[in-house]
């Protein structure tokens, strides 16, 4: 009995000796440091009108670590780097959490495709230099055989745009067709002399008007504002016309009232 008392009581000092025998002292607290995530990491801007538009967009730099970012440097290279321009919005140092953003232009100097490399140098001990691609198409104006939609070109930036695409397509469809119609066996071809005259006055003064569009952001911003409803309700009639009559009937139901 005092045998099994004695190993019993052995049993328990061991247990008690050899618990958190893995366990050392708690190390030292992770060192603060940034860490610098961008959107996006490669910027596409299709196709730009060769000497006459510009292309832009905004890159959101976001620091993710737990201490401040410094941007320290930021430089563009590559075979085609002249024809691409950035805008150092952080020159601030950027708080764990938070952003901060970087404006990038493309205006190609020749036709072709373009490409460069954005390098963006900060204090993140992981990630010091990052790297987005720029690329870009260089279009010779005027490619239109029929003539070129002048104005929405200068304010959406490229005739090959799909805002431009639908104002070019309605123009052909609808301006330049003559009207065909069929009377039993008897086929009438009307010529469309007023969307054609139209399309010759367009043509005649709307250049310079682009022109002049083109050589500010803040006109192209606002010609676009004006030019997109028209599109899409070009593109989609059928949702335009129910707005349309919506919009005359809740009219109508006022003035009743």
């Amino acid at each position: 009995m005092k045998l099994i008392t004695l190993i019993w009581a052995l049993t328990i000092i061991l247990s008690f000796n050899t618990e958190g025998l893995g366990d050392g002292p708690p190390g030292p607290p992770s060192e603060p440091n940034p860490q610098i995530i961008v959107n996006p990491t490669s910027v596409d801007f299709g196709s730009v009108i060769v000497g006459t538009a510009t292309m832009t967009t905004t890159l959101t730099i976001k620091n993710t670590g737990n201490a401040d970012l410094q941007i320290i440097n930021i430089s563009i290279s590559g075979t085609n780097a002249s024809e691409f321009s950035q805008t150092n919005n952080c020159t601030s140092p950027v708080a764990p959490q938070g952003t901060c953003t970087i404006t990038v232009k493309f205006s190609p100097a020749s036709t072709g495709s373009k490409s460069a490399t954005l390098i963006i140098s900060s204090n993140d001990p992981d990630e010091s230099l990052l790297n987005v691609s720029l690329t870009g198409t260089g279009e010779a104006p005027g490619e239109d055989k029929k003539g070129v939609c002048f104005i929405a070109t200068a304010a959406y930036g490229s005739y090959l745009d799909p805002h431009v695409k639908v104002l070019r397509e309605f123009r052909d469809k609808y301006l330049l067709s003559d009207f065909k119609l069929q009377i039993a066996k008897f086929k009438i071809e009307i010529p469309n002399i007023i969307g054609k005259a139209f399309v010759a006055f367009y043509y005649k003064v709307s250049p310079p008007i682009a022109d002049y569009i083109r050589q500010y952001e803040s006109l192209r911003i606002a010609t676009r504002f004006v030019l997109t409803p028209v599109v899409y309700g070009i593109k989609y009639p059928f949702s335009l016309g129910l707005i349309l009559l919506v919009g005359v009937t809740a009219s109508l139901r006022r003035r009743k009232q």
